[in-house]
């Protein structure tokens, strides 16, 4: 039998975003008999003790991780920028502390409406410990300059994944084409999930 999980989900701490608590995310996956739950909410990892103590108590491996927003350049902050996303999951210590640095520069250096990254402080902070995937329809490798980053993080030796939806929209059909499409060229993996909130 092939296990799945769920490695994209937003609960309630992703903001005007996600529906649900991390404790109905967590017993709702018990309920599919699945072993292991990640909570990737925008730009933030609020939910993450509470997501912890209730994988705890219900037997399930919790894995750690966020959608980041990203941007070309962060000192360009204009209305109605388009703001690419990209899902980073933690693999070990070393990730875990990447990731805080991350989020600490998106929302003390990056905060334009919303947290953000930009590919030089991706770069920076890259490491073996995270595991990089292209998240939605709205993910970086629609950007020239993201599949540019990919490559690069792949390169330096870290773990990047494309992304697949189920999501019966020309968007996410398109990006699903493309996800592959570079899985192939760059001999990235390919993860499917579900973009659940």
């Amino acid at each position: 039998m092939i296990e799945f999980c769920h490695l994209h989900v937003h609960d309630e701490y992703s903001l005007l975003d996600g529906f649900g608590s991390p404790e109905k995310f967590v017993q709702a996956a018990k309920d599919a008999g699945q072993k292991y739950l990640a909570i990737t909410n925008h730009g933030n990892i609020d939910s993450a003790l509470k997501f912890q103590s209730a994988c705890e108590a219900a037997g399930i491996t919790p894995v750690f991780g966020c959608e980041l927003y990203v941007v070309e350049d962060l000192s360009k902050k204009e209305r109605g920028e388009k703001r690419s996303h990209l899902t980073v999951l933690v693999k070990n210590e070393d990730g875990w502390l990447k990731l805080m640095k991350l989020l600490g520069v998106a929302h003390n250096e990056g905060f334009f409406y919303r947290p953000r990254v930009d590919a030089k402080t991706l770069l920076e902070h890259s490491s073996e410990g995270l595991i990089y995937m292209t998240a939605c329809s709205s993910s970086l490798i629609h950007k020239e300059w993201g599949v540019g980053l990919l490559k690069k993080l792949f390169n330096k030796n870290c773990m990047v994944y494309s992304e697949i939806m189920p999501h019966k929209y020309d968007e996410q059909e398109k990006t699903n084409t493309l996800a592959i499409e570079l899985a192939n060229k760059y001999n990235w993996g390919i993860v499917a999930t579900n973009d659940c909130h």
